[in-house]
């Protein structure tokens, strides 16, 4: 091979380059690992350089929220076996993230904010006035019960509140869950069955078996033949005959629940049908009434 004389200027800047990357700490610990010189920066300039001008993106990073790299959280590392290459990896602080949210792949599906991600048993379990709540929501998770809870109240509460850091616990320990919107889950069922019945069916199945599921703000939904019948119904026989944990949350007390899932949105009234429902949540959850101010309220006024 023909080597090209390299103009003087190009070669100084290569030169101070090479001993510049020399003195970089993590590059002297790759070539220390692989037993390797300066002469190997030299040989591999390009490679070396593209990984030290991503390294200085790095310098004085202070968390994700202020990364400034191509692939958030993620910085070039150098490989060695017979020859360099360079590949992606977490940064410490997108390690940390993932750590922090393993957790969440225990949800087969989860309709828990993101700012709730983190919300665990113990800290939520202080806000909670009621002892008879705390105690059995305290036995779902040490898996003392099966039976779930019914929890009702007025808007703002804590009800979600208390069942959304509940399922993080429950998620923490290895378990298996569904943490569910009621009425996005309708939406969403709806809509496949008129686009893709076979995820459709998958969806019901996968509220039908999952250990634990809650089921938020239940009874706040436009009430359909379909969400009543088809979804909620099915879901909630299965679980019932399959003594499988289920949890609600609902602005309703049994009673009016009862009187909600009698009529559907086009004042159609199926008594028979709603009491059928309303038998498989009493059998699978005890009633709980949580009281308190509106909290969402509060914070809103302490703005």
């Amino acid at each position: 091979m023909i080597e090209l004389p390299i103009p003087d200027k190009v070669a100084e800047i290569k030169k101070r380059n090479v001993a510049l990357m020399y003195e970089d700490a993590s590059i002297q610990a790759f070539l220390k690992e692989h037993h390797l010189g300066i002469e190997f920066i030299a040989q591999n300039y390009v490679a070396f350089m593209a990984y030290w001008q991503n390294s200085k993106i790095c310098q004085n990073c202070k968390g994700l929220d202020h990364c400034l790299q191509d692939n958030k959280g993620q910085r070039m590392r150098l490989e060695y076996d017979l020859v360099l290459t360079t590949s992606l990896s977490n940064c410490p602080y997108k390690k940390a993230l993932i750590a922090e949210n393993r957790h969440l792949e225990e949800f087969v599906l989860n309709d828990i904010p993101k700012e709730y991600h983190q919300l665990t048993f113990d800290k939520a379990i202080k806000t909670c006035p009621d002892k008879n709540i705390c105690i059995a929501l305290g036995h779902i998770l040490s898996g003392k019960s099966k039976r779930g809870i019914y929890l009702y109240g007025d808007f703002g509460v804590g009800k979600t509140y208390l069942i959304m850091a509940l399922f993080n616990s429950l998620a923490m320990m290895g378990k298996k869950l569904a943490f569910v919107k009621v009425n996005k889950l309708i939406d969403t069922a709806r809509n496949l069955t008129i686009n893709d019945k076979a995820a459709y069916d998958e969806l019901i199945a996968s509220l039908m078996h999952v250990p634990y599921l809650a089921l938020d703000d239940i009874g706040s939904e436009g009430v359909t033949a379909f969400s009543r019948d088809d979804v909620l119904f099915t879901v909630l026989d299965y679980r019932m005959e399959n003594h499988l944990t289920t949890v609600f949350t609902s602005n309703a007390d049994i009673e009016k629940l009862t009187n909600i899932y009698q009529f559907d949105k086009y004042a159609k009234e199926d008594a028979i049908k709603a009491k059928r429902l309303i038998e498989r949540v009493v059998n699978l959850a005890d009633p709980y009434c949580l009281k308190g101010n509106n909290r969402r309220r509060e914070n809103i006024e302490s703005w």
